[in-house]
Formats: C-alpha cells, structure tokens, sequence
C-alpha cells in the first residue's frame, strides 16, 4: 500500500558565509539594510519537504506516492524522482510558474537566511480518486497553505490516517486550520520551537496533542524524542510514515 505524501518539492541553492551575520548588522540600521554577504561555497539540491521525505521514505524501503507541483523548469526534478524510484504520476506541471525555490545562506555559527520563492507549489490541489487508489496512509508536509488545509478536510472526510507535519507553516496557517488538523492526524511531527509555537497559536499543549489515538514526535537537533506508550509501534509505523531529514540542513533531524 502506497503513501501519499504532499507538499513542497523545490531546487535549493545553499551558500556557506565564512563570518558572523552579526558582525555585519548594525542594530541602529535594521530599518534599512542592504548588505552583500561574500560565500566561500555554492551547491544545489533537490530539496522541498515532500521530495525529502518522499526520497527518505523509498530509500528506506516504503512506498512514497508524491503529490506535488513542479514549474516550467522542473525537468530534472522529475528526472530525479523517476531515477529514485519514487511514484511521481500526480506530480503535475504549471508551464507559467517556476518550480519552487529557497536560496539559503549559513554562516559559520550555523545561522541561516532563507528566501523563498514559492511558485507552482501555491498551486497544488486536493488529490482526486485516482491519487488516492491504493493509499493507506498520507503525510501533509508544508505546502501551499490551502492545500494543506483542504487535504486534511478531505482525509478526515475519507477516513484516511495521516501525519501532520506543519514545519515552516506552523506560524503561517490560522490558528483555526492548524487546530484541525493536528486534531484530526494519527501523528504530529514538530521541532521543540514547532511545538511551543503551535501552543502557542492553537492553544494545543502536549497534553492535548498526545493522545491514545494520536502521537507526538518532537524532534532535538540530532536526536528524537517519541511521546508514545507503546515506543515500538511508533517505532515500526514511522519506519514507513517517516519524516525525512532535507540535505541541505547543516543538522539534519534523524529520521527512522
């Protein structure tokens, strides 16, 4: 049985800064700022949430079935998808859009500086009957923010399980959208500062998040902490609903 994961597939262009951003801001200044940070290093990915978690998941043996945009330039995308074995038939196109972009910028403490470019991503629909064939499970990744919201609507509607995993649109979808959607998933994925975030805007403590119906991962920098009594069937549901960890992270979060 397949699982289909959606959400944001994008070309990543990561520079390294040898010095410190602070170095180079001025706090009098930050209303103002035109500043051109010189980067030792330039390399590109494949990157975006669902194509990582959907390379993570193939890679360690599931079957990722990927829903997702690419633009006008996504050729080699796809290419990499289908030399990956990943199920990329509701991958669609949009000629008038650029696949979705971030240009990021580490310096040498680790600190980063991302623009993103969303393009064809905001224009991901709800997967019809044929997507959903064969599916036993889904993952919402961040994506287009409606789209996000529309498919947890339709699988609770179907009856499908799904992991939420808000990531970067934790603090951009409504408080609203963002309660229904943890409340209705089988499983949240969230970093230490997603979670308090998500409390924060929701109101949805860990004693509310974690329930006998649903889990709770929260992941630290290079380790993961699983709230669940019975550990080793979060063990083994994980290893095929994983949340896979993008390259182009300095500290990438370990995934099962």
């Amino acid at each position: 049985m397949a699982i289909l994961i959606s959400g944001s597939v994008a070309y990543d262009s990561v520079c390294s800064y040898g010095g410190r951003f602070d170095e180079m801001l001025l706090p009098d200044e930050l209303s103002h700022l035109n500043l051109t940070f010189l980067a030792d290093t330039l390399e590109r990915y494949f990157g975006g949430c669902a194509g990582n978690i959907a390379w993570a998941m193939k890679a360690a043996g599931g079957s990722p079935r990927l829903l997702a945009m690419l633009g006008k330039d996504g050729a080699a995308y796809r290419d990499h998808l289908d030399k990956a074995g990943i199920d990329s038939r509701f991958v669609k196109d949009a000629p008038d859009e650029w696949t979705a972009q971030a240009f990021i910028t580490t310096d040498s403490l680790g600190n980063q500086l991302t623009t993103f470019h969303a393009g064809a991503m905001d224009l991901l629909q709800v997967p019809d009957h044929e997507a959903l064939s064969g599916v036993s499970a889904a993952h919402i990744a961040p994506g287009g923010l409606r789209s996000m919201a529309s498919q947890g609507e339709l699988y609770r509607k179907l009856g499908i399980p799904y992991v939420f995993d808000p990531g970067q649109a934790t603090s951009q979808l409504s408080p609203a959208a963002l309660t229904e959607l943890s409340l209705g998933s089988m499983l949240i994925c969230v970093s230490e500062y997603e979670e308090k975030l998500l409390a924060d805007r929701t109101g949805l403590d860990r004693k509310k998040l974690f329930t006998p119906s649903r889990s709770l991962l929260v992941t630290r920098a290079v380790f993961v902490k699983i709230l669940q009594k019975n550990w080793l069937g979060v063990f083994l549901s994980l290893k095929n609903l994983s949340r896979g960890f993008a390259p182009t992270l300095r500290y990438p979060r370990i995934f099962f």
